[in-house]
């Protein structure tokens, strides 16, 4: 189990990152933890960006996940 879903399952109240914020894709860090966090590439994160907007939520229902 990664450490992310050993969270959740800890914490099932707790939202994940891209549950709660707007994507920043200047901040390669956070564009990188969104990504993984999502199951996609970078491009591919800030190519929904790109489409959907900035909101968190907004890039899961374009990309179709979570």
């Amino acid at each position: 189990m990664h450490s992310m879903e050993k969270y959740l399952a800890e914490e099932p109240f707790a939202l994940r990152r891209s549950e709660r914020s707007d994507i920043n894709i200047n901040d390669r860090i956070e564009t990188r933890h969104y990504a993984q966090e999502l199951g996609v590439d970078e491009q591919r994160l800030i190519g929904a960006v790109e489409r959907a907007g900035l909101s968190g939520r907004a890039v899961q229902a374009h990309l179709g996940c979570c």
